[in-house]
C-alpha cells in the first residue's frame, strides 16, 4: 500500500516565476543532500477544479453575525502520477472545528480521465443551483512537474497555476507549489499490507512511522533551501476503515488543493 504525504509551499508573489524559482530551490537542495536520487524523465501533470456550495441567505434572527458559515465542495480532480486513466469527483461536506477533513468523508466517484471537462461543462451547466465555481488550479502538460527517486521514496514537484472560473475569469496566476512525498507503508503494518485480506481494518492501522520517514525526508531535501517568505503547509494522507488507499490520496490531495481566498 503507498502512502503520500503532501508539502504545499506558498509563492508569496503570486506570480509564476516567483513559483518556478521555488521549484528550482527544492530540486537544488534534493540534489545537494540526498546523493542517491535519481531525476526521472517522466513528467506529470495536475488538473483540479473546486466548486463551493450555493447557501440560502442566513436568518439574520437565529443566526449572530460573527458566525461565519462553513461550507461543502466539490472537488474535480485529475492527476497523470496518481491514475493517469481516471478523474475523480469528490464532494466534501460541512466539517466541524474537530474533524478531520480528509478522513472519510464525502462520496468520490472514478470516472474516465478523458471525461474531466465533460463532467466539468456538467456541473457549471446542469447543476449551477448546488454549485458555484471557485478555482481551477493545474499543473500543466505544457509546464509540467517532474519526480526524483529516492531509494524507497518517490518525490513529485510542480509549480501550480491558479485561475478564476466561470464569468468573472481572471489572469494566472501560480499561488505556490507543490511538492508529493511517496513510499511503502513502514511498520508493523507492513507485512499484512502485502496480503489479499479484505478483512484488513484500514482504520487501524499506524502511520505514524511512514508519516515521520516522510517528515525527515522533507527536513533532509530542504536543509538550506532558502524558502524566504513562503509558508509551508503539510496534508498527511489519512486512512478510515476499509477504505483503500486510492480515496485516501485523492482526499488528501483535495484538501491540499482547497485553498482559502
Amino acid at each position: 500500500m503507498k502512502y503520500s504525504g503532501l508539502f504545499f509551499v506558498s509563492n508569496p508573489t503570486a506570480q509564476i516565476p516567483g513559483s518556478e524559482a521555488l521549484c528550482e530551490s527544492v530540486s537544488t537542495g534534493i540534489e545537494q543532500n540526498l546523493q542517491r536520487a535519481n531525476r526521472e524523465e517522466s513528467s506529470w501533470s495536475l488538473s483540479h477544479i473546486i466548486f463551493r456550495d450555493i447557501q440560502d441567505a442566513p436568518n439574520t434572527a437565529s443566526s449572530s453575525a460573527s458566525t461565519t458559515p462553513s461550507h461543502s465542495y466539490h472537488h474535480l480532480l485529475r492527476l497523470s502520477c496518481f491514475n493517469p486513466d481516471r478523474a475523480y469527483s469528490y464532494i466534501q461536506p460541512r466539517t466541524s472545528g474537530e474533524a478531520t477533513p480528509n478522513v472519510a468523508q464525502g462520496p468520490i466517484v472514478a470516472m474516465p480521465a478523458d471525461q474531466f471537462d465533460q463532467f466539468n461543462q456538467l456541473v457549471l451547466n446542469q447543476w449551477s443551483l448546488l454549485w458555484t465555481p471557485q478555482r481551477a488550479l493545474d499543473i500543466p502538460p505544457n509546464f509540467p512537474g517532474f519526480s526524483y527517486k529516492v531509494a524507497a521514496f518517490t518525490i513529485h514537484i510542480g509549480a501550480l497555476r491558479s485561475r478564476r472560473t466561470g464569468p468573472q475569469t481572471a489572469a494566472t496566476l501560480s499561488p505556490g507549489i507543490l511538492v508529493c512525498i511517496s513510499t511503502d507503508i513502514l511498520g508493523e503494518n507492513e507485512e499484512a499490507l502485502k496480503s489479499d485480506d479484505n478483512d484488513l481494518d484500514y482504520g487501524e492501522i499506524d502511520y505514524s512511522q511512514t508519516q515521520e520517514a516522510i517528515r525527515e525526508l522533507w527536513r533532509t531535501m530542504t536543509t538550506g533551501v532558502e524558502l524566504g517568505k513562503s509558508e509551508v503547509r503539510e496534508v498527511m494522507q489519512a486512512g478510515a476503515e476499509k477504505e483503500q488507499d486510492t480515496e485516501a490520496a485523492v482526499r488528501m490531495w483535495c484538501e491540499a488543493l482547497k485553498l482559502r481566498g
